[in-house]
């Protein structure tokens, strides 16, 4: 069996003490835990519209820029997880766009 956290890519906050010693929990029992990031979509329109402010039109290259921005974020949120859950952590990326 295991468990799903879901951890929003548009709430730009610390990992908590609490959200810790759940993650070490679930690790100390040998159970699987499963992070689904969400809102990844809105994420890159955030970037999409902070770009956009300064062009009239968005190029390819930019929306590119801004995605590459959306996974940079996502990078470290994947770090602060790996730092805060521990040893023996994979955390991989999952899409639909195979």
């Amino acid at each position: 069996m295991w468990h799903r956290y879901c951890i929003s890519l548009t709430d730009d906050r610390p990992i908590q003490m609490a959200e810790e010693s759940f993650f070490k929990y679930f690790a100390d029992k040998n159970v699987p835990l499963v992070f689904v990031f969400t809102k990844y979509d809105r994420l890159v329109t955030t970037f999409f519209a902070d770009i956009f402010q300064t062009t009239e039109r968005m190029t390819a290259t930019e929306w590119r820029e801004a995605e590459q921005k959306a996974q940079d974020y996502m990078s470290n949120i994947r770090d602060k997880l790996e730092r805060a859950v521990g040893k023996g952590v994979t955390v991989q990326a999952v899409d639909d766009k195979s």
